[in-house]
C-alpha cells in the first residue's frame, strides 16, 4: 500500500515535470522554399507551426550549420529579380500582424551579390529575432515578392526556432512536478 502510493507519487511528479519540459522545447529547423506555395498576393513558401504562448527565438542558419548527415537547413538565403541578388528578408503572421525581419538598405530589402554574404549579414545584424506569442497559435513564416514575380525565385530562408522563456504555466508544472517528488521523498523517509 505504502509502495503504491509512493509510486502514484513518483509518477504525478515526474509527469509535471516532463509535461514542463515538452512544453518548452518547442524547437526546430524552418525552411522556407522562395519558389513553393504562393498565397495572399505576394507571400512565398508558407510554412506554418503551431506554438504555445510564450517568447521564442529564431536564428538564421544556412548550409554549412548542418551536423554532419543530418541536413536540417536547407538554404543560406533566396534570389529574386531575375537571378539579380539575394536577400535575407522574410516574415513571420501571427494574429498580431505581420513582421517582416530582414537588412534594409535605406528604406528597401538589401541584395547581396551571393547567398553567403546574405546569409553573414542576416546572422551578424538580425539574429537571434525574438518572438512573442500571446496565446497559442497558428503563426506562417515565409518570404514576400511582387505579384506574378514568383517564377525568377531560387533558394529560401532556413531558421532555427527555440522556446526561449517559458510562460508561468510552465513554471507551475515544473513546481508541480518538484513538489511531488519532494512530497515522496519525505513519505518515503517517514
Amino acid at each position: 500500500m505504502v509502495a503504491t502510493r509512493q509510486m502514484k507519487r513518483w509518477a504525478v511528479g515526474l509527469a509535471g515535470a516532463l509535461a514542463g519540459m515538452a512544453v518548452q522545447a518547442q524547437t526546430g529547423p524552418i525552411n522556407i522554399d522562395a519558389t513553393l506555395n504562393h498565397w495572399n498576393g505576394s507571400y512565398v513558401g508558407q510554412v506554418t507551426r503551431e506554438l504555445p504562448a510564450g517568447d521564442y527565438l529564431l536564428h538564421f542558419k544556412g548550409l554549412a550549420d548542418n551536423p554532419p548527415g543530418a541536413p536540417s537547413y536547407l538554404y543560406d538565403a533566396w534570389s529574386c529579380c531575375q537571378g539579380g541578388g539575394w536577400l535575407n528578408q522574410f516574415f513571420v503572421q501571427t494574429s498580431a500582424g505581420t513582421t517582416f525581419v530582414g537588412t534594409l538598405d535605406n528604406g528597401n530589402w538589401k541584395v547581396f551579390g551571393d547567398a553567403a554574404s546574405a546569409l553573414a549579414e542576416a546572422k551578424a545584424t538580425l539574429s537571434p529575432y525574438t518572438l512573442r506569442l500571446t496565446q497559442p497559435e497558428t503563426v506562417r513564416f515565409g518570404v514576400a515578392d511582387a505579384p506574378g514575380m514568383y517564377g525568377d525565385n531560387g533558394g529560401g530562408i532556413s531558421l532555427l526556432i527555440i522556446g526561449a522563456i517559458p510562460e508561468p504555466s510552465i513554471y507551475a508544472l515544473w513546481l508541480l512536478g518538484l513538489g511531488g517528488l519532494v512530497v515522496s521523498r519525505y513519505a518515503q523517509r517517514r
